[in-house]
């Protein structure tokens, strides 16, 4: 046993060493290159460099050899050579920017005529929701007066699910979300005279939301964002329990399975506002939205049918409401990039990002 750790080690440390005797070859190859292109002697440095920028670079060297090199063949006026290598160099370095203190323009050029900014993302997204209903008609075994229905928040719900992001430019995006939702609010009501009934209702949705981000401002790697959009919500499931106080007893009735008496789909407007930040080929987004309900989510039909004891056991009868809520979003999202020659060398709109 400790005559293979020993082997294994011994093997361990000679490919170590070896990659950094490599790497320190490359390094000294590439300040040679260097040398060469200050001489005007570029027609020896492609072969000096091939073998090192296919292995034997780390991250850094291998996008300064790939610029070098390409530098060189914009010097021969190599059109699609250049090109050829500066896609290489996109390809190993998505974002890559120029410098335009030390660039020569027919480089920035030939950057600039290419796409090389993200095209779009994808990620997960996940954040905490609170459930605000709206009541918009009171119906009660009760007056309508004395009824005093409320509906507050039931606590924290959530939501969970991912993200596409398809960037227009450097200030519009249009962004979809396919999501599960549990919701969740409480409601008070006299529902008869002197009685009350306390009741807690939960709801899952799966929610697909379509909505465009306008960036406003921009400092450094952070950018601000107003957003709008527009939800389809399937119900999945739903729930009601509560207790009913009767006659100074409290009574607990049986769980009952909304489902039944909730519309099968809802409509949401979405507003909120958010900043991005700017990581190594992904990014973070959070932003605080609020969704306004459009339409009433009661089954309208199904109001008196006392499915499974709803008016009889809890002596309760469904309110016209709106479902709205509160919630922090916050997506990690990993960047794609499609590379390739803008028509007519538009100005590439990341070089002013």
């Amino acid at each position: 046993m400790n005559r293979y750790f020993t082997y294994t080690t011994i093997l361990l440390m000679l490919f170590l060493v070896k990659n950094i005797t490599a790497q320190d070859n490359c390094v000294l190859k590439l300040n040679e290159a260097e040398k060469l292109f200050e001489k005007g002697r570029i027609e020896e440095i492609p072969k000096l460099l091939s073998g090192c920028i296919k292995s034997g670079f780390n991250s850094e060297n291998k996008t300064s050899a790939l610029r070098l090199l390409t530098l060189v063949y914009l010097s021969e006026d190599n059109t699609s050579k250049a090109e050829k290598t500066l896609l290489e160099l996109l390809s190993h370095n998505p974002e890559y920017k120029i410098n335009k203190t030390v660039d020569p323009s027919e480089f920035i050029q030939l950057f600039n005529s290419f796409n090389t900014a993200p095209v779009f993302s994808i990620g997960l997204v996940l954040g905490p929701t609170i459930t605000t209903p709206h009541l918009i008609e009171t119906f009660s075994k009760n007056s309508v007066y004395e009824a005093n229905p409320e509906y507050s928040s039931g606590g924290i719900g959530f939501s969970i699910g991912l993200k596409g992001i398809y960037h227009i430019n450097n200030i519009l995006d249009i962004s979809t979300e396919p999501i599960f939702s549990y919701l969740t609010y409480d409601i008070k009501e006299n529902v008869t005279q002197p009685n009350t009934a306390t009741i807690t209702e939960t709801i899952n949705y799966l929610e697909f939301s379509v909505f465009g981000s306008y960036y406003f401002y921009k400092k450094n790697s952070l950018k601000f964002y107003g957003e709008m959009g527009l939800s389809y919500n399937m119900l999945l499931s739903g729930s009601l329990n509560g207790i009913v106080t009767y006659n100074n007893s409290e009574l607990e009735p049986p769980a009952i399975n909304t489902k039944n008496i909730r519309k099968n789909y809802n409509l949401i407007g979405i507003v909120g506002v958010g900043t991005k930040i700017s990581l190594n080929r992904s990014n973070i987004q959070a932003s605080i939205r609020y969704k306004a309900g459009l339409m009433n989510i009661v089954d309208t039909e199904m109001r008196y049918s006392d499915h499974e004891g709803l008016n009889s056991n809890y002596l309760f009868i469904d309110n016209d409401i709106f479902l709205n809520n509160f919630t922090l979003m916050i997506s990690y999202n990993w960047e794609f990039y499609i590379h390739n020659k803008k028509p007519n060398n538009q100005t590439n709109y990341d070089a002013i990002k």
